[in-house]
């Protein structure tokens, strides 16, 4: 029995092992393959702090978790403390609320750009007194 169990894991090793070696070469390809040079930008090319902070957050909890689990006295996974979960909890709703508010303005602005143009009176159509020509006007 152990020995499946071990023939297992190095199967699984084998293909997370060819997983990311694909996932390196799409990588390598740039604009062909997997483009990461909008990682931490916006769309527009500006920069977001919120996809850096996640992002940084994400890394570090990781590479910590990774390295206490295959530490050479490590007893398995390790119990992550409620206070990182809800940090990173933090990280993540804040990218969250920005791109809602991103999208609902850009929504918006969709809609505003597809109103047609404000009427304007026909020629000699009825003024009131408040559409009168400023003294600036009639200089001109």
């Amino acid at each position: 029995m152990e020995i499946v169990r071990l023939g297992a894991g190095w199967v699984l090793l084998a293909f997370i092992a060819l997983l990311a070696g694909e996932l390196i070469y799409l990588i390598a390809r740039g604009k062909k393959g997997i483009d990461l040079s909008h990682l931490v930008s916006e769309p527009t090319g500006e920069a977001s702090m919120s996809r850096f902070q996640l992002l940084v957050f994400t890394i570090v909890i990781a590479l910590s978790v990774f390295y206490v689990t295959v530490a050479p006295d490590s007893t398995g996974l390790p119990e992550i403390p409620a206070g990182v979960l809800t940090l990173l909890g933090i990280s993540a709703s804040s990218y969250a609320v920005g791109k809602g508010l991103q999208t609902q303005r850009d929504t918006t602005m969709k809609q505003l750009d597809k109103q047609p143009p404000a009427a304007t009176a026909p020629q000699g159509a009825y003024k009131s007194p408040l559409d009168a020509p400023t003294k600036t006007e009639e200089t001109k």
